[in-house]
């Protein structure tokens, strides 16, 4: 039986556990999944408000922090929330941001940001690199999941209640 433990949360190898679904490991898990799923789903409910779907990219094709900027910057146009006249200022804005301090977190995950006129509301985008990429995390670790976020200059509080948010949830 193979499984990880990461910060009280224990996985098991799923693949291991479904060969034999009469095991004792495979109820307590799915008794598990069921019993933290409310608690998940109330902790990103708030995440999720700034999120649509055309802003998620499952498989991130840069592999650097530039080139996943860029890849990522290009999904706030698909969902119509920046023009695609404005977006190479965009990207700038956020790798100026970067430049300030990097946004990686640690457990894969980086956060960059901006403030900027180019977008009217604050919205979130979703990607993830099959990969890793570097964005220089506090725990040295390439990031996997990279949230960013576009908030229009003068809103203050709701961009850094949306960062807090990513900050603390546990995902």
């Amino acid at each position: 039986m193979t499984w990880f433990k990461k910060k009280n949360y224990i996985t098991y190898n799923l693949s291991e556990l479904s060969e034999d679904r009469n095991n004792d490991i495979f109820e307590k898990w799915k008794n598990f999944r069921e019993e933290i799923t409310g608690c998940v789903l109330y902790k990103i409910a708030k995440i999720l408000e700034y999120l649509t779907p055309e802003r998620v990219k499952l498989h991130l094709t840069g592999e650097t922090k530039k080139e996943i900027i860029k890849e990522m910057a290009q999904l706030f146009v698909k969902s119509g929330e920046l023009v695609p006249e404005d977006l190479e200022e965009f990207v700038k804005e956020i790798n100026e941001r970067e430049k300030l301090t990097p946004t990686g977190m640690q457990d894969g995950i980086a956060i960059p940001h901006a403030r900027t006129p180019f977008v009217s509301k604050t919205s979130l985008a979703l990607g993830i690199s099959d990969t890793g990429v570097d964005f220089e995390s506090m725990d040295g670790e390439p990031s996997k999941l990279i949230f960013m976020i576009a908030a229009p200059e003068e809103t203050k509080k709701e961009h850094l209640d949306l960062l807090a948010e990513i900050s603390k949830t546990n995902l």
